[in-house]
């Protein structure tokens, strides 16, 4: 199946998926399974450039990197919600640098992701919203920082596609790049994963086995990609902190890409962070072997993961 009907088969799965009385997570399996389309050979939207003067004021191109199921739909949409910053949402901007696309084809196109991702809603996985009510979000009073929010996807790209996606990507929007490192705890994420199968119990070993092998995948590809990154360009973000101490990590966020924000921003922000987070690990009788793994991994990568137990 060609690259675009299998992006547009997976996208309308999803939507069943979340309605769907029944078989939820075969569904979701598939959509999964079909997905990888949108990067290994599906055409990205192609919109007419908007004049360059729209693009005159940029500063920063922000990125995010990381692994699925970790928090960086709110995040982008937060920082989406700022007069001064459009941050779309899973638009897959490396497609654009694919294609040979201009810089402002692919900032016309986010600018485009995001009013449409605002006007539905901003509806992400799971059927949440995350539209922050009385800002921004789908337009800008200043445009300042321009990026796409990728998160898993785009360390996944780096570890099977392009290694050197990141100095690409520099070099060709000509701003300073900005990399937001969502973690999760990887007991919690690899959790989900797994969840997201929808396997049997009869397989819980096997299905976590491959939900492990691709974490460290990304982790990898994740520390490789970023370890020479100057400090001012990375910033890594804890889930847990970030839903303990939503205000605290938001004005962190915003100081780190350079956008100042006042208390309406933070409170409404702040206003759409859930209550707590989901403790994915324990809706699984872990195998001893898979446990031991998991610890070990995160000893692999201290700057990244240190500080992660499953006890926690």
């Amino acid at each position: 199946m060609r690259g675009r009907a299998a992006a547009i088969l997976a996208a309308i799965l999803r939507k069943i998926a979340r309605r769907a009385p029944f078989g939820k997570p075969l569904i979701e399996r598939l959509a999964a399974r079909l997905a990888p389309a949108l990067w290994a050979d599906g055409a990205p939207p192609r919109y007419a450039p908007l004049p360059a003067a729209t693009f005159a004021n940029l500063e920063k191109y922000c990125l995010f990197i990381g692994y699925p199921y970790s928090g960086h739909s709110i995040i982008g949409a937060i920082l989406s919600a700022h007069p001064e910053a459009v941050v779309s949402n899973e638009l897959w901007d490396f497609r654009y640098l694919w294609e040979g696309a201009a810089r402002e084809e692919l900032f016309t196109a986010i600018l485009e992701r995001d009013r449409q991702w605002s006007e539905n809603g901003c509806v992400g996985g799971g059927g949440y919203s995350y539209a922050v009510p009385g800002q921004w979000q789908g337009r800008y009073a200043r445009l300042r920082v321009i990026g796409d929010k990728g998160g898993g996807k785009l360390s996944e790209v780096i570890a099977k596609k392009d290694p050197r996606l990141l100095e690409k990507m520099r070099a060709w929007v000509g701003l300073p790049l900005r990399l937001v490192h969502i973690t999760r705890n990887p007991y919690d994420t690899i959790a989900t994963m797994y969840a997201r199968l929808g396997a049997p119990p009869d397989n819980l070993e096997r299905g976590l086995d491959g939900c492990i092998r691709r974490y460290w995948e990304l982790a990898g590809a994740v520390h490789e990609s970023t370890k020479d990154l100057a400090r001012d360009e990375l910033l890594v973000l804890r889930h847990e902190d970030f839903i303990a101490r939503p205000r605290d990590s938001i004005g962190r966020l915003c100081r780190f890409i350079g956008l100042d924000y006042n208390e309406d921003y933070l409170n409404d922000c702040a206003s759409i962070v859930y209550a707590d987070t989901h403790k994915s690990r324990t809706q699984i009788n872990w195998p001893r072997r898979a446990l031991a793994d998991i610890e070990a991994g995160i000893g692999r990568y201290p700057r990244e993961l240190g500080g992660y137990r499953f006890a926690d």
